[in-house]
């Protein structure tokens, strides 16, 4: 599964199951689309932290 970043958002290309389990994953968060984006692609000085 590949999950492309731009700045305006991201494109998840793989299989169904594998794509409706990283949504899942994402959903357990408390951030929106937005800020999950401007993080990944501007990410805080700690180089090590991950969302994902």
């Amino acid at each position: 599964m590949e999950v492309n970043l731009s700045s305006s958002g991201f494109r998840l290309c793989g299989k169904a199951w594998q794509i409706r389990a990283y949504l899942r994953h994402l959903s357990r968060h408390s951030l929106t689309v937005q800020e999950f984006v401007t993080r990944q692609v501007h990410p805080i000085s700690n180089k090590n932290r991950t969302l994902v």
